[in-house]
């Protein structure tokens, strides 16, 4: 299993489509995501900002052709990498976070 973080839009523009796809395909050429150990750095990193997010629960072997594990740049791990849009079917639950003043996630 790996996840990605994304919002309300995206996902709900995914259910529309039945393909997820991100602007990151096309700046970087991937998808961020995490794995369950790596998700609380990221939210720390990268959604300070955000008050509530969207966790993907992607099952990793339906679209295993599309997944690199990579280190890049000054990354302390490596992450997972989805390089294309993906179909919905690959996700098999969305957990909705919400931020806490405290800036905890629940």
């Amino acid at each position: 299993m790996i996840y990605h973080i994304t919002n309300e839009a995206r996902w709900s523009a995914a259910l529309i489509t039945g393909t997820y796809t991100h602007e990151s395909l096309e700046t970087e050429g991937f998808i961020h995501c995490s794995t369950k150990a790596q998700i609380e750095q990221t939210l720390a990193k990268h959604f300070k900002e955000e008050k509530e997010v969207y966790v993907l629960h992607i099952v990793d072997k339906r679209i295993k052709d599309l997944i690199k594990i990579e280190q890049l740049g000054n990354a302390i791990e490596p992450f997972p990498h989805i390089y294309g849009s993906f179909e919905i079917t690959a996700v098999e639950d969305v957990e909705i976070l919400n931020q806490n003043e405290d800036g905890s996630w629940e």
